[in-house]
């Protein structure tokens, strides 16, 4: 018989967990479903995207039911999260170098494609990283502008959503890992500094967090380069927040350093990626920008029904991913629109509460960072849906895609099980 303390699992989780976390979640993910069906104007079959995604759905269910009823405490380990985030920063690196070479050889290009709107557009050479095998692609291709995915067979895999989560999870333990000796090491770096009379306020915060700093760099980098801008700004701004959880006094010393690093960033990505300037100049404005305006704004009050909006007919591409909410607005209007929007703030409220509750530095920092990514990503979606901005941004458990769903499932579960554990582990 296991000890409650060398308990792997929480059966009793599902009991235990916050109620209206789990129950937002459900609710997201039916609203995703019946959407996608909605966005998907062909025939119903195995290969439509509304089928896809109930499919995508319910394989999710295996990963969060798991790490709802595991302690997420057990699997903290240094080791095999470092493991993990260089697993996927290989995976990172073909599609990073797919990425970059179709960006260094754009301006070498001599053939173009018209496109609908009789505009022409240069297309590059791609680099042969791409086979059939029994009538099925394997390999990594472009999709609508970047190579951020590896295809196997019918499936889609985007490394960069995984890595996220890893490194959430990495970023939490080694903060909390640092906490307990602080105070000795600052007084020990105080002495030395003090006997060669040197003041550095970046040193103890960057030596400290060298191996966080390290890993997200790299894995920025990496997925700058697809290029995927807002999966690379969300990491950003959740591991800054991390850090001003951890120590608001700490930030504020490292905060020039960050900034610093941030606006070289910035730069660094604005002088190479002429993508990424043009949306920053140009905000919303362009096509599907103004498309998912006009699909919000023709929703009224209580919408045009479900099924029966109009964007989706070759007006707004990608609405099953980066514009769900465009068509959620559209068919639903103002009353569901609104009613969406609750249920998805309720979901954050939720994980934010559970932040608070949680009984150590390392679930507090987990809950908060997956919490405060939701966050980002649903307030990313909503301005690209508005104007604000013109990168693409896809809404968790809500917008079309297997791995994407299959990671929320993850972080999801881990949430439920943090938010579980205050009331005591069981014996199994």
């Amino acid at each position: 018989m296991k000890t409650e303390q060398s308990a792997f699992f929480n059966a009793d989780g599902f009991n235990k967990c916050n109620k209206i976390m789990l129950s937002c979640a459900i609710v997201l993910i039916v609203v995703g479903i019946v959407f996608v069906f909605s966005a998907d104007n062909s025939n119903i079959s195995f290969s439509s995207k509304g089928i896809k995604q109930i499919i995508f759905s319910l394989l999710a269910v295996i990963p969060a039911v798991f790490f709802t009823i595991l302690d997420h405490r057990k699997t903290a380990s240094e080791n095999f999260l470092k493991a993990a985030l260089i697993f996927f920063l290989v995976l990172l690196i073909p599609l990073a170098f797919c990425g970059a070479y179709y960006k260094i050889t754009e301006k070498f290009r001599p053939t173009y494609v018209t496109l609908k709107n009789g505009t022409q557009k240069a297309v590059g050479k791609e680099i042969p990283l791409k086979v059939k095998i029994a009538g099925q692609n394997f390999g990594i291709w472009r999709i609508n502008g970047a190579y951020r995915w590896i295809i196997l067979g019918p499936v889609n895999f985007q490394p960069s959503v995984f890595i996220k989560i890893i490194l959430i999870l990495f970023t939490a333990l080694k903060l909390s890992q640092s906490a307990g000796r602080e105070r000795t090491v600052d007084k020990l770096r105080r002495i030395k500094t003090e006997s060669v009379g040197v003041v550095s306020p970046f040193a103890g915060v960057v030596s400290k967090n060298k191996d966080i700093i390290i890993f997200s760099l790299l894995t920025i980098i990496l997925i700058v380069a697809q290029p995927s801008n807002s999966v690379a700004v969300s990491i950003l701004l959740v591991l800054i927040a991390m850090f001003a959880l951890k120590s608001t006094k700490k930030l504020t010393k490292a905060l020039p350093l960050l900034l610093l690093g941030t606006i070289l960033l910035f730069v660094a990505v604005w002088g190479i990626n002429s993508n990424f300037r043009e949306r920053i100049i140009k905000r919303g404005d362009n096509y599907q920008s103004r498309q998912a305006l006009l699909a919000i704004g023709s929703g009224g009050v209580f919408g045009l029904g479900i099924g029966n909006g109009e964007a989706k007919y070759n007006r707004l591409p990608e609405i099953e991913n980066d514009y769900i909410f465009a068509i959620i607005a559209e068919e639903t209007g103002f009353v569901g629109a609104l009613i969406f929007l609750l249920v998805y703030i309720s979901f954050i409220l939720a994980g934010f509460k559970t932040a608070i509750e949680a009984d150590d530095g390392f679930s507090k920092l987990t809950a908060f960072g997956f919490t405060i990514n939701y966050a980002f990503s649903f307030l990313f979606h909503l301005f690209v849906n508005l104007g604000f901005v013109s990168t693409g941004a896809s809404l968790p458990f809500v917008s079309y895609g297997g791995t994407a769903v299959i990671a929320d499932a993850v972080a999801l579960g881990i949430l439920l099980n943090i938010s579980s554990s205050k009331y005591g582990r069981i014996k199994v």
